[in-house]
């Protein structure tokens, strides 16, 4: 039975982009293009995973977050922040609001999609210097998940 990751991010071309790293069978990917349409989807079936982007138009990434975490229901569903903001302010915000994760974009589709089956698979966090290392560890290039619009 595929893994079900809601992504929720304001730019159709990564959510299409995400659509072919996480694709079936393994996984289920549904979009949405904006806070309130991300937070809708949750609250109607919560997903194995959610990756969320900081910069949406409707709601910041962030009270998305919260709203998720404040609610009882929802709150054990694993979050990771997929943004190309990398400063530090809002890697700990979303730390200490309850994120799993905090990726920037542009990532490698390799080691993307290694990261999310680890997330599934086990209760790791993983964080910004996770990632390279894995970069490193897997010697995978920078292909395929590339923001051209940086949000």
């Amino acid at each position: 039975m595929p893994r079900t990751i809601f992504a929720i991010d304001d730019d159709p071309l990564m959510l299409e982009i995400l659509a072919q790293v996480l694709s079936p069978p393994a996984y289920h990917l549904v979009g949405a293009l904006s806070g309130q349409g991300g937070l809708d989807m949750v609250f109607r079936a919560p997903p194995d995973l959610v990756l969320l982007d900081l910069g949406l138009p409707d709601l910041p990434g962030m009270s998305v977050l919260k709203t998720l975490k404040d609610r009882v229901s929802w709150s054990k569903v694993p979050i990771v922040m997929l943004t190309a903001d990398n400063a530090l302010e809002p890697i700990v915000k979303a730390r200490d609001l309850g994120a799993r994760g905090y990726l920037c974009k542009p990532i490698s589709a390799v080691g993307f999609a290694g990261v999310v089956a680890d997330l599934l698979a086990s209760s790791d966090v993983v964080w910004l210097d996770d990632l390279t290392r894995l970069r490193r560890a897997r010697g995978t290039d920078r292909v395929g998940l590339s923001h051209p619009h940086g949000g």
